[in-house]
């Protein structure tokens, strides 16, 4: 339905819902609701039809439009949480939530949901009462997640009683393919292939990948795209080392190696550690060494850190765009979406 089909059924819906169009009672003729409306003819027969998908009407050439069903109060819910504008984000209390939650990302997402006659709503996640949010008038919601800690059993229940309303926006931290939701994410094996493309293109073939530990899952799979890229940009001669420690083991490794290595950090916050401790043995980033980190992240930009960056502005548009294309309960595409964005190269000083 276009805007002004899908403004039309939302009024009927709400008469009928009101019980102002009871059970059996006839719509006008669709002439009369164009008139009465303001709009084409075409366009309240849209409106009608989407009505009838929905069983709330039945049409018959010789006998009209009559409402064809009571609307108990369960269905009255999920009808007016249908023709609600609002989209309710619920975000988390993670550290990082800044990281991806932030400015860029709302101005992709807010002016493509007002476009479509979206209004979005930002809430702190506490309780995720969603029957409560959607009888407020939500008529979706947008998560923002980074693992599956963040969803005790109790909230996934939650979640699955509203599978149909939830879009799910997680930085990549956790592999969200097997959840019933349509997602989109940063693509962390993605951000490593550009890393190895970064270096490569500028000569390294020594590139280590340095982290505290690699226990998480996006850490292992950054690696994972590096160790791939590199193989890939190098005809698989070069493979990265991995050196795992405090900085004072990264820098000790860095030195027996001959000091030729590119240094990969896992993220920002890593590679802005390590750029202290050479500092403090007299080793300048960009000059003496070269190394590259993950995010972009705000809190380090006076280092002038090499960096792959999310694109914050383009997630945010995808994200409001599956919304739009989802959000109409009575469709069934028959399938989930899950979109990974590609980050991007941002060129500082240290590499």
């Amino acid at each position: 339905m276009n805007a002004v089909q899908e403004k039309i059924y939302r009024q009927l819906v709400v008469e009928i819902v009101e019980g102002r169009l009871a059970l059996n009672a006839k719509l006008p003729p669709e002439r009369e609701l164009a008139e009465r409306l303001g709009a084409t003819r075409m366009n309240v027969h849209h409106a009608v039809k989407q009505l009838e998908r929905r069983g709330l009407v039945a049409c018959d050439r010789k006998r009209g439009t009559w409402v064809a069903r009571e609307v108990p109060p369960e269905l009255a819910r999920r009808l007016k949480g249908e023709t609600a504008r609002k989209i309710t984000a619920l975000g988390n209390n993670s550290a990082f939530a800044f990281l991806h939650w932030n400015e860029r990302f709302l101005s992709g997402l807010e002016p493509e949901l007002a476009k479509a006659g979206y209004e979005l709503d930002c809430r702190a996640p506490e309780g995720l009462d969603m029957e409560r949010l959607a009888k407020e008038g939500a008529r979706a919601f947008i998560l923002h997640v980074r693992s599956d800690a963040e969803l005790p059993p109790e909230r996934q229940e939650t979640l699955f009683r509203f599978h149909h309303k939830v879009f799910i926006y997680q930085s990549g931290a956790a592999d969200w393919s097997r959840w019933p939701f349509h997602t989109v994410s940063i693509n962390i094996f993605g951000e490593g292939c550009l890393a190895a493309e970064h270096l490569v293109g500028k000569g390294f073939r020594q590139i280590a990948y340095c982290s505290p530990s690699l226990p998480a899952a996006w850490c292992l799979e950054r690696l994972q795209g590096l160790r791939l890229g590199m193989a890939r940009h190098t005809e698989d001669i070069c493979q990265p080392e991995v050196w795992c420690g405090p900085p004072a083991d990264i820098h000790a490794q860095f030195a027996a190696a001959g000091g030729r290595h590119a240094l990969v950090a896992s993220n920002d916050e890593v590679a802005a550690a390590i750029i202290d401790h050479f500092a403090a043995t007299g080793l300048e980033a960009g000059e003496d060494y070269h190394i590259l980190g993950f995010d972009d992240n705000v809190k380090f930009r006076d280092y002038q850190l090499t960096t792959i960056a999310p694109r914050h502005q383009e997630i945010g548009r995808r994200l409001a765009r599956l919304i739009i294309e989802n959000i109409d309960l009575s469709t069934d595409s028959g399938c989930t979406s899950y979109i990974k964005v590609d980050s991007q190269v941002v060129a500082r000083k240290t590499a």
